[in-house]
């Protein structure tokens, strides 16, 4: 099918500039289900990353792991160092159970014997008032596993007004400071000037940390009330929702913030943890070439142009964005097409104005390198518009 490319639509170039990271980079393998792209990706990525955080178990209700299966020959053949990640819920009833610590300890001493393994994380984003209790079962845990095993914890911003947190600090050897996901949905998976601040009074706590960045969209489920009754990144809601929305992590944001850290010593702060490592078929990730170009300092090169593709019946024309470019693109708030009839699709609606059509996006959204997305339908008796 001859496509046609009209010039009044859109064209849009955006770059950033900043020299190659010099804060160590390790990324999380968050993925339930070890699939070709991930193995892919590990590969691809591995000369920019210093360790692997891999999520190995999660505690369900009442404390019992539910273990996933590692690829190991993909791990292994990396050549970079592991840490073990337990996510253990944060409404667990009660965390201190030496059931539970014998199931993590039975698995670090497993992963041992298959791997590379330098550390333990432990994921556990309970409420502030609930430090006390966390710190006396790191306590334990690290006895547990030997006094020369390496400990890490994922710390909350909301934590930082607890007189708990540097009791809490001193049973582990180093954080990661989470700025993603950590506020009410309604105000977005992240900002960059509130993260920065995060990080500026996390490192007044004399502890060595990392940041963790996101790499990653979500959908987000609401009820009539305004509840939020689902969360969907890499898996699937099971939660019914009245409404949903999507919310996405622009990369020039993530890059802002990465220029700023580089360029801005901040005290004990050791490095980035990413979540998450992006594989091809991850649907909320940015893709892979995007988040390399970030670490290694590269212009962003997004470029998204707008096509109409002629439908069989004379007349109706698609209208389908692509990006051009060699990064990920974000969707376009607003497109004017001038032809009188027309109806949006996939995220867009359609408001008629005279002899144009007025495309608004919805729900945000990114298209990686190569991608198409159709957004609507257009009659034009006149042919293809020009203008």
């Amino acid at each position: 099918m001859h496509l046609h490319r009209i010039g009044l639509c859109l064209a849009l170039v955006l770059s950033s500039c900043s020299a190659r990271s010099t804060l160590p980079q390790d990324a999380y393998v968050w993925q339930r289900a070890w699939k070709p792209a991930l193995s892919t990706s590990m590969r691809q990525a591995a000369p920019l990353i210093r360790d692997w955080r891999i999520l190995a178990a999660e505690a369900d209700e009442n404390g019992q792991l539910r273990v996933n299966r590692i690829d190991w020959p993909t791990v292994n053949a990396s050549g970079k160092p592991v840490i073990m990640v337990i996510r253990i819920d944060g409404q667990l009833p009660v965390l201190e159970q030496p059931a539970l610590r014998k199931q993590i300890v039975a698995l670090w001493n497993e992963w041992r014997t298959r791997t590379r393994l330098i550390g333990i994380e432990i994921d556990h984003d309970c409420a502030s008032a609930r430090l006390d209790t966390y710190a006396r079962f790191l306590a334990r845990l690290r006895q547990e596993t030997g006094q020369e095993t390496r400990l890490y914890m994922t710390a909350l911003p909301s934590w930082l007004g607890s007189r708990s947190l540097d009791a809490l600090l001193a049973e582990v050897d180093e954080a990661v400071l989470q700025v993603h996901a950590v506020e009410n949905p309604q105000s977005g998976l992240f900002n960059q000037d509130q993260a920065l601040r995060w990080i500026m009074a996390f490192s007044l706590h004399h502890k060595p940390f990392r940041v963790a960045l996101p790499t990653y969209g979500s959908r987000i489920g609401f009820a009539r009330n305004g509840r939020v009754v689902s969360v969907t990144s890499e898996v699937p809601a099971e939660d019914q929702a009245d409404d949903e929305a999507e919310w996405i992590v622009p990369p020039q944001q993530v890059a802002a913030l990465l220029a700023t850290l580089n360029a801005r010593p901040v005290d004990n702060l050791q490095g980035i943890a990413w979540f998450r490592l992006p594989t091809a078929d991850d649907q909320r990730s940015w893709g892979l070439a995007t988040w390399m170009s970030i670490i290694n300092g590269q212009p962003l090169h997004p470029r998204l142009t707008l096509r109409l593709e002629p439908q069989e019946q004379a007349q109706l024309f698609d209208l389908v964005l692509s990006n051009t470019g060699s990064s990920d693109a974000e969707l376009p708030i607003d497109i004017t097409v001038p032809c009188p009839l027309g109806d949006a699709v996939a995220g867009y609606t359609a408001t008629p104005e005279f002899n144009r059509y007025r495309f608004t996006r919805i729900q945000p959204g990114l298209l990686h390198p190569g991608q198409h997305k159709l957004i609507g339908w257009l009659r034009c008796p006149g042919g293809v518009p020009h203008g």
